[in-house]
Parts: C-alpha cells; structure tokens; sequence
C-alpha cells in the first residue's frame, strides 16, 4: 500500500522508545532493498523507523525533558520554530505543553538540530532520504 507523504516538516526515525514520562514509539523492521534515489540505484541494509510521525505530545515531553525554555533554543540552535503559526506547541508556566486538540497530532516547525537531537535522547537517528522513502513506499 502507497502512502501520501505529508507536506511539512514531520519526523519518522529510527529508534526505540522516549524516556520518562512520554509515550512508547511503536517502530517496525524495514527489510533490506535496493531503490532508485536521485537518479542512482542505491542499495539500503534492513533497518527500523518508527511507525507513526512524532506527535505534539512526544516532543512536548522532550523539549520538557532537556529543559529547552520559551524561545526553543538550546546551545545556540533552535529546535523549534516558536514564530510560526502553526505551531502546536506552547511554552506557558515554565514548561511546553500541547495546544489542546493536537497532542496526537505530528509535531511541525521542528529545525533540523531539534529532530536530530529528539531522536538521539530515544536511542535512535534521523533516516536518510533514502531511507525515509524505501520506508513510506511501502
């Protein structure tokens, strides 16, 4: 079965599960493979990703968890995009919380060093591009 590739940013990655207080994330085996990528015919050892996109929720608990503050800055990098209005996320009483409605929803506005460093604290690392799409290709 195809699946839709969502348009934003949504993070899938390889991992176990999120510490503390925070869901588990579900993750399954992709079996080893060969694709075309970019023109190329690339060749891709087994691996695992999560199942679902991180929610609102899971990365609420993270940002929480590495005491990330109000401007979603950490070490100089942001880890979230706190200008944006799609952000589902809300930094009120000292800590990020779910807007309500949206905590299972795939967490958006994540930079780059924030999904890199996310899936590092699970025990895991961000897919390739080529991973990403052997994976959501079914």
């Amino acid at each position: 079965m195809k699946k839709k590739i969502s348009v934003g940013f949504i993070i899938c990655l390889l991992g176990f599960y999120i510490p503390s207080n925070a869901n588990i994330i579900e993750r399954v085996f992709v079996k080893a493979g060969a694709m075309a990528f970019n023109g190329m015919n690339v060749y891709l050892n087994s691996f695992e990703i999560s199942k679902y996109e991180i929610t609102n929720q899971s990365y609420a608990a993270f940002l929480n968890a590495k005491q990330i503050g109000a401007d979603g800055i950490s070490k100089g990098k942001a880890f979230i995009n706190i200008a944006s209005a799609d952000l589902q996320l809300e930094f009120k009483n000292k800590l990020w919380h779910v807007r309500q409605g949206y905590d299972n929803f795939p967490v958006v506005m994540v930079s780059y060093y924030g999904a890199a460093e996310f899936s590092t604290w699970i025990g895991g690392n961000l897919p390739t591009g080529a991973e990403w799409l052997y994976a959501a290709s079914g």
